[in-house]
């Protein structure tokens, strides 16, 4: 069983780095192979133990990113320890910790005490609900990638409303309430002209700080306006398949957690 454990970006214990493999002994795990890589641009080092990098650390202070793995056997299987630092896509740090083995909970949260770690604290996402609203145009093209959207989120655990469907009263009034009443807006941008979609454009605007995420067609072009001032998930040839995973990447960023790291 594999778990990834985040941890609030602090500096690392480096004095008790190089006590993991006796430290992982004590709970049947035997390490057999070390690989350390430090990243201080413009340096890059690779190290195959742990006892050189206190005193390089001492001496040139804590790397901008790392990587330290120690794999080895448990019983007749084998199992692998990580701990890594760095900069995601979105160029937001992260500080993870990880195990593959057996039981890899209780020895990952004595591991983050001997090594001065805590887990990461995200407040925005114990507050968030999963609910979201998905802006589209109203025709086959926008409706088709919006329904796709919906039905990945769906299963991510989210619930998901758009304009779509009667109710009584202007649209304006019906869209603004629906969008409104959800945690996180996701945008579908794909070309096309329709009125509802102007309807719903307008009131983008009013938000009031909800997060918002624009996924768009290469094909359309921006207009001046909100949007335009946004970065996007882009796809290509109707495959809006190709934003699932900056989709997810998104949703982590403002604060939802999903897997193992809920």
């Amino acid at each position: 069983m594999k778990l990834s454990l985040y941890c609030d970006l602090a500096k690392l214990n480096w004095t008790t780095v190089a006590e993991l493999p006796s430290f992982l002994s004590r709970y049947g795990l035997r390490t057999d192979s070390i690989s350390v890589n430090l990243r201080r641009f413009p340096e890059k080092l690779e190290f195959e133990s742990l006892e050189h990098i206190q005193q390089y650390v001492k001496i040139k202070g804590e790397p901008g990113a790392f990587d330290i793995r120690l794999r080895g056997k448990e019983a007749e299987k084998e199992f692998s320890f990580s701990l890594s630092k760095g900069t995601n896509i979105h160029h937001e740090p992260y500080l993870v910790i990880e195990l593959d083995a057996e039981a890899p909970e209780p020895i990952l949260t004595a591991a983050m005490e001997l090594l001065d770690l805590s887990p990461e604290h995200r407040t925005q996402a114990a507050e968030l609900p999963r609910t979201v609203f998905i802006a589209h145009r109203f025709d086959a093209v926008g409706q088709e990638a919006s329904d796709k959207i919906a039905l990945f989120l769906t299963l991510l655990g989210f619930e998901c409303v758009s304009g779509r469907g009667y109710a009584p009263g202007p649209i304006s009034e019906k869209v603004k309430s629906r969008m409104q009443a959800q945690a996180v807006v996701v945008v579908v941008w794909t070309p096309g002209e329709d009125s509802t979609w102007l309807v719903q454009e307008s009131l983008l605007s009013n938000l009031s700080g909800k997060p918002l995420i624009l996924i768009k067609d290469a094909t359309s072009a921006f207009r001046p306006g909100l949007l335009a001032d946004l970065e996007f998930i882009p796809f290509s040839e109707a495959r809006i398949e190709q934003a699932f995973i900056p989709l997810l990447e998104g949703l982590r960023a403002i604060g939802f957690m999903f897997g193992s790291t809920d």
